[in-house]
């Protein structure tokens, strides 16, 4: 079972986040800091993050440069 990074650009972050709520992520912010949790909500420009520490984290899209993710191929 091999894994393949996942990187989303600010500008598609809206589409391509709905698919994977309730799984872990990484966001980088645009200061170069970086938030580790599971994606627990998506809202229209925020998303809300719960960190292994069950702390929420509300982020908007505007302070985020990347969300980065692993997916499992299928090869």
């Amino acid at each position: 079972m091999s894994k393949r990074i996942v990187r989303i650009n600010r500008k598609d972050l809206g589409e391509q986040l709905a698919g994977i709520t309730g799984r872990d992520i990484n966001v980088v912010l645009n200061d170069d800091h970086t938030k580790f949790g599971v994606l627990h909500e998506l809202l229209q420009d925020t998303l809300i993050l719960r960190d292994h520490r069950d702390h929420l984290h509300t982020i908007d899209f505007t302070s985020v440069a990347e969300v980065i993710y692993d997916e499992v191929s299928a090869w």
